[in-house]
């Protein structure tokens, strides 16, 4: 079967064809056209595969727009959460739909702060969603790493100034090499100085 999620009605191909010198190949195939399938339907169902099928169509409708996009995410995982499904299938599924339909960094933001607002409304904050292994947990961990590096480089400047410092060299030398500001130098020298 061939699953066909492009944006164009008309376009619903149905076989293959391989040729190669005297040789020719032919798969003849059913075809499964996402946007042949009717959004309400896909939503009633407890088919897992119409959550991933109605995702499939959210990003043929949304396309490069955002805002569609953060609407159709939202509007899937309520509906996920209205499932009378297990827990660990839910977060299995809403995993999965997250890798479907991407969205910013801000975006996945919001996104994290109304889910939580829906569950804690629900009365359940573990509804079976865990935001490890997504779209959301990408964005921290891009957020704690650029926040680790500048940490880090922020403490070799202050470890070279305090090197610089023990040699003897100008302040105002230390503050064009570090790119620490003169307080901190002068901070750093006063420090040194009352050991």
């Amino acid at each position: 079967m061939g699953v066909v999620r492009d944006e164009y009605p008309n376009y619903k191909p149905h076989q293959y064809t391989y040729k190669f010198y005297e040789t020719k190949i032919n798969y003849t195939y059913k075809t499964y056209k996402l946007l042949d399938q009717q959004e309400k339907e896909l939503a009633a169902s407890d088919n897992p595969f119409a959550m991933a099928i109605l995702a499939g169509i959210y990003v043929i409708r949304s396309k490069r727009d955002n805002a569609k996009k953060f609407l159709f995410k939202l509007n899937l995982v309520r509906l996920l959460l209205s499932k009378k499904w297990e827990k660990e299938k839910i977060d299995m599924i809403f995993r999965f739909l997250d890798g479907i339909i991407r969205l910013n960094e801000d975006e996945a933001l919001q996104l994290k702060k109304e889910v939580d607002e829906i569950m804690k409304k629900k009365g359940d904050e573990e509804m079976g969603l865990t935001w490890d292994k997504t779209n959301l947990a990408e964005v921290y961990w891009k957020k704690g790493n650029e926040q680790g590096l500048t940490e880090g480089q922020r403490k070799k400047a202050l470890e070279m100034a305090l090197n610089l410092l023990k040699e003897g060299v100008d302040a105002q030398v230390i503050v064009r090499a570090s790119g620490l500001d003169k307080e901190e130098v002068e901070r750093l020298a006063v420090q040194l100085n009352n050991k």
